[in-house]
């Protein structure tokens, strides 16, 4: 695996090919941050599942993306906001409700 300076980027473009693609799942190489972000995605009903896979030398995360019953996928638009070059804060009550509180 090629290493990437930007994880949270790779991740969330990952999932965007993998859903432009309509796979079902797809694997991640693992790190505490990504497997965090990933159970706070399926947690809010985004994703199906999140399964660790332990291997050497790093581990993968194996996640299963959520379609409805019209094959359209639970995540219709996924954008990363603060990036590495341009840090966006927020208190905790400032943070916007994205598709009313969904």
């Amino acid at each position: 695996m090629a290493t990437t300076n930007d994880p949270i980027s790779d991740f969330l473009t990952r999932v965007r090919n993998a859903i432009q693609a309509r796979h079902t799942s797809l694997r991640i190489p693992k790190s505490h941050m990504l497997v965090r972000i990933a159970e706070i995605l399926a947690s809010e009903g985004y994703l199906d599942s999140v399964e660790v896979i332990e291997a050497e030398p790093q581990g993968e995360i194996l996640v299963h993306l959520k379609y409805m019953q019209d094959r359209t996928s639970a995540i219709t638009t996924l954008t990363r906001i603060s990036k590495p070059s341009r840090r966006q804060y927020v208190g905790a009550r400032e943070i916007p409700k994205v598709k009313n509180g969904l």
